[in-house]
């Protein structure tokens, strides 16, 4: 499948990528893979619900204090232990969502290919629905 449709230049083109994170040690590489594959990476935001390690290299309270350096990162920090589960990390990343117009949600430990972001925003458009998923 081919999308030959670039993403529209406009302010309101943002996209909100949703992680939750349980003791990921990959979740830094991830929001990186995301911005070095974006075709506009200047136009993400990511809602992280960050359950941390500090045992856990890349897993620590502060692995994302470097990223938001570089980028618009929201998240919510607590300790593994007090976790509760996946489904209530879902939720929480997905309630630091500030009205961007499109939403993706992976996993802590995913990569991506390059362009998604114009291939997310590509397919909702040759898609139109009133409430799409």
């Amino acid at each position: 499948m081919s999308h030959t449709h670039p993403i529209r230049d406009e302010t309101d083109e943002l996209v909100f990528v949703a992680i939750a994170a349980y003791r990921e040690p990959e979740l830094a590489s991830t929001i990186r893979s995301c911005l070095e594959q974006a075709t506009f990476p200047e136009r993400l935001r990511f809602g992280v619900s960050l359950q941390y390690d500090d045992d856990i290299p890349g897993a620590e309270f502060d692995c994302l204090d470097e990223l938001a350096e570089h980028t618009t990162i929201r998240a919510v920090r607590r300790p593994w232990t007090a976790s509760r589960g996946g489904c209530h990390a879902r939720w929480t990343a997905q309630g630091l969502y500030d009205g961007e117009r499109y939403t993706l949600q992976c996993d802590a430990h995913s990569r991506l290919a390059p362009g998604w972001d114009a291939i997310l925003v590509a397919t909702m458009d040759e898609r139109p629905s009133a409430k799409p998923l």
